[in-house]
């Protein structure tokens, strides 16, 4: 039996070593991949809800600009413009467009607002409208209408 001195290869120690070191940039990898991954979906989110109250906004700013002062009624979380409203249900912000209309109601924001409110001022002629989102996020804004 002969014994080979200049064995090329690696030993079961310097395999060990390999190992631990590739487990640990792997996990490091997956940590960073995860972590990435958190961070777009939060964005998204924040996106999506920026979009949303943009929308309900411009919406609502639609409707209250050619009013009149006498056809404005800002009572709470309710906004009557004519016969137009808008009002929170729950967790979701509604537009009706008619509201001698039953089942034409439009969920313009789902389950996202924790707070919404409408003032009017009939000497400025204006609606001070604020939006309070489940995420944290505000939207203010006042819009005026015809004298």
């Amino acid at each position: 039996m002969s014994v080979h001195k200049n064995e090329k290869g690696f030993g079961l120690a310097e395999l060990m070593v390999g190992m631990v070191i590739s487990s640990i940039l792997a996990l490091t990898a997956g940590m960073m991949l995860y972590s990435i991954f958190l961070s777009w979906h939060r964005n998204k989110n924040a996106i999506e809800s920026q979009r949303d109250g943009t929308i309900a906004l411009y919406m609502m700013s639609r409707a209250i600009r050619p009013a009149t002062n006498s056809s404005v009624a800002a009572s709470g979380s309710t906004l009557t413009i004519g016969n137009k409203s808008f009002y929170l249900n729950a967790s979701s912000l509604w537009h009706d467009p008619d509201t001698g209309s039953p089942g034409d109601e439009i969920e313009i924001i789902r389950n996202n607002v924790s707070n919404l409110s409408f003032v009017k001022d009939s000497v400025m002629h204006s609606v001070a409208i604020n939006i309070t989102l489940l995420d944290g996020l505000v939207l203010d804004s006042v819009i005026g209408y015809r004298t």
